[in-house]
């Protein structure tokens, strides 16, 4: 495997959730065709007998939250947490990994 994948505490970036761009793309894509749909109004009318819609608005925040979670490349391209305590250690140290 490309040693780009592998981050400097050892885990697979291809492993990890932040990296999965197709997931990423399909929240994005949900969010998108949401909105397109002026979704939020239809869950305005259905909570009116469902109010687990009166949560579309939770909804729509956890959505976007999941969308701040990706990583856009490899930590060892810059991706991954900035303040990554294992990446300044080994980087600080000038090794390949912890």
């Amino acid at each position: 495997m490309n040693e780009k994948y592998t981050a400097f505490c050892g885990l697979c970036c291809i492993d990890c959730i932040p990296s999965n761009h197709e997931f990423f793309n399909i929240v994005q894509n949900t969010e998108k065709m949401l909105s397109d749909l002026q979704f939020d109004e239809y869950a305005k009318l259905k909570a009116r007998n469902n109010p687990v819609f009166e949560e579309y608005p939770t909804f729509i925040k956890v959505l976007r939250e999941i969308e701040s979670l990706k990583c856009p490349v490899p930590c060892r391209e810059g991706g991954g947490k900035p303040e990554c305590e294992i990446r300044n250690c080994v980087q600080g140290k000038s090794h390949l990994g912890c």
